[in-house]
């Protein structure tokens, strides 16, 4: 072989070689932004997991405190018509109260 044609074949490898590192510099320059990118869906996804569990729990929340509301609200009415019709008394005890005296 000649010298010519040995540099010739060195020549076209070497362009050949640099077209294929210049393709994989693209490739890992997209797989990198693509990699990027699936990272950000992930992340955008679990937020959006996260916001509708906090919804949730919020919601049973305000449900919770409704109903107890409502409960307090009903005892109250409850007691004033107690009193009411008692007279404005307070109730009686159901059970006699005791004296304690305190023993040293």
């Amino acid at each position: 072989m000649s010298s010519t044609t040995e540099l010739e074949g060195l020549l076209k490898e070497r362009e050949q070689l640099t077209r294929t590192l210049q393709a994989i510099v693209n490739e890992e320059k997209y797989l990198g932004q693509e990699l990027r990118i699936v990272q950000e869906k992930i992340a955008v996804a679990e937020l959006r997991e996260k916001i509708k569990a906090k919804r949730a729990v919020v919601e049973q929340l305000r449900y919770k405190v409704t109903e107890l509301k409502k409960r307090l609200n009903a005892h109250s009415l409850k007691v004033r018509q107690n009193v009411a019709s008692s007279g404005g008394q307070q109730p009686k005890p159901k059970y006699p109260q005791v004296q304690v005296q305190e023993t040293r």
